[in-house]
Parts: C-alpha cells; structure tokens; sequence
C-alpha cells in the first residue's frame, strides 16, 4: 500500500468516528429542526433556536468569517531614514479573516470579542504596544492576539497595507 492510500484509509476511519460522535451527540441535545417540523412536535423559542443552531453546524462544521474594522492611531518608526521617522498618525482600516468551528449557539466567535482587542489599538500611540508599529508588526501583534485569525490585514489609510497569515 503506499503512502496515499494509507493517508486515504486513516482520513477514512477518523470521518466515521466524527460521524458516530455527532450522532451521539445529536441524540443527547434533542430533536432536530427537521424532526420538529415533520412530527408536528410543539417546541419552545429557545429549542427551535437551539434546533436551528445545530442543524448549521452540522451542514457546516467550519466557516470562514471575516471582520472589517478602523481605528486611529499615531506612531513613529524609530531608526527610519525617511518622514515616518516623525510622529503621525493614520486612519487604519484592518480585515481580519477567522476560521473556526461553530458553536451550539450558532456562532464561530462573537464578533465583539475582535472587535475588543481591536479598540486597544483606537486613538493610542502604537509604539506602546510594540518597538516598530509598521503595518507589517501591526497586523502581526493582532493575529497574535486574536483567537481564530488565520490573517489579518492592515492599511494605513488608503495607501500602502500588509497581510499577516497563519501557515
């Protein structure tokens, strides 16, 4: 057998135990969406929400989001030959793109949970967060501090930006 189907056989049996898990686990939070609306069965707001929430899931196990987001910040590039050396400021516009797992209640990650690392940033001096606060280091302090970001991206304004991604 080479090494392909070996890899093919492994991937296999870990999708059954996945597939067995998710049953198990759908028999112990209660009927589906689709049982619910088949049997006639009365259910309260919140078991047709936590239904519903489990029927994404399982149609979609990971999801991709993305946040877009801006904030103002001033900084300066110490050791720079050109103006950045100077202290000033930009409009940053920053994408971060997460990917996650979704969770009983529907939701990868809350988006306000990004959005707090992301205001620590607003109308500070980045050179209290770290030495070179280029859009480069930018993006790669708040991939670091984000849970779920597979990259983010950073503009200075409408000009120049970096993406920083996960490998």
């Amino acid at each position: 057998m080479d090494d392909l189907t070996t890899l093919e056989v492994v991937i296999g049996r870990y999708e059954k135990k996945i597939q067995a898990a998710r049953e198990e686990i759908a028999k112990r939070q209660g009927p589906s969406l689709e049982e619910m609306i088949t049997t006639g069965r009365r259910s309260s707001p919140e078991e047709a929400v936590q239904a519903e929430c489990r029927a994404i899931a399982a149609r979609h196990p990971y999801m991709e989001l993305q946040v877009n987001h801006s904030f103002e910040a001033a900084h300066r590039l110490p050791g720079h030959t050109g103006k950045c050396k100077r202290l000033h400021g930009h409009s940053y516009r920053v994408r971060v793109m997460l990917k996650g797992l979704v969770r009983e209640d529907g939701m990868v990650i809350d988006f306000g949970h990004v959005k707090d690392v992301l205001d620590q940033l607003d109308h500070q001096y980045l050179n209290d967060f770290m030495y070179r606060p280029t859009a480069e280091n930018t993006a790669k302090w708040l991939l670091e501090r984000i849970p779920l970001a597979v990259a983010v991206h950073v503009w200075e304004g409408l000009g120049g930006g970096s993406v920083v991604a996960r490998v």
